[in-house]
């Protein structure tokens, strides 16, 4: 899914509090931000309490919605039931929806957990990214920065298209990688690419690669 595509429809998921949520029935005046996330994973672990606040701040404008498409014969944590406990846990103030047949995350196209998607209020993609640049080991702060920027740009700016900086990288990546046929590691050499470089350093060669038509950039 990228900036300008439509929000893919859903229907009849299951939520923590054991309502049904579709697309449809969300609330048509506020922005969504739509996220694939679950109870075990290493990169969620620590960014609950951090999500919950930043959909406090922009509850009158941003709705939230979390979707869990694990499943419980990989993970018995990821479990509906486990997700009742995970939810009231952490006091989710948004709701947690089950996927239980990873449908909605393949028409999403999700790839990871944390996968985030902005909408605007007429459900166009007008960004997909990181939470921000923590990750487990790397002694960076969890804050929701990337996430928490993107909306506030979006509601100064209205519903311009925002672009994540790993997009960005990854389309570059992409346009090698059709070349020699291996799309199949356009998402692992983007992330290895910006943990070994850092991002700023990753956009500066991505940018010098695209310009000089450079052979490789990794």
């Amino acid at each position: 899914l990228m900036p300008g595509d439509k929000a893919p429809n859903f229907e009849g998921l299951k939520g923590t509090d054991a309502k049904l949520y579709g697309l449809k029935e969300l609330d048509s005046d506020l922005f969504k931000v739509l996220f694939f996330t679950c109870n075990h994973c290493p990169y969620v672990t620590g960014s609950d309490e951090f999500t919950r606040n930043i959909a406090e701040k922009f509850k009158d404008k941003v709705e939230f919605i979390a979707i869990n498409s694990n499943s419980e014969n990989t993970y018995e944590e990821d479990s509906y039931e486990n997700m009742i406990l995970f939810s009231k846990k952490y006091n989710f103030n948004f709701p947690y929806l089950y996927d239980e047949s990873q449908e909605i995350a393949k028409s999403y196209k999700a790839e990871c957990t944390p996968d985030f998607y902005l909408f605007d209020k007429n459900l166009m993609l007008v960004y997909r990214g990181r939470y921000d640049d923590s990750r487990p080991g790397n002694n960076i702060a969890i804050s929701g920065k990337d996430l928490h920027d993107a909306i506030d740009s979006l509601l100064k700016n209205g519903t311009q298209k925002l672009t994540s900086e790993k997009e960005f990288v990854a389309k570059i990546l992409a346009a090698k990688d059709a070349k020699n046929n291996k799309n199949f590691m356009i998402i692992a050499r983007t992330e290895a690419l910006i943990a070994e470089l850092g991002m700023k350093e990753a956009l500066q060669r991505a940018n010098a690669y695209e310009t000089a038509g450079a052979d490789a950039i990794l």
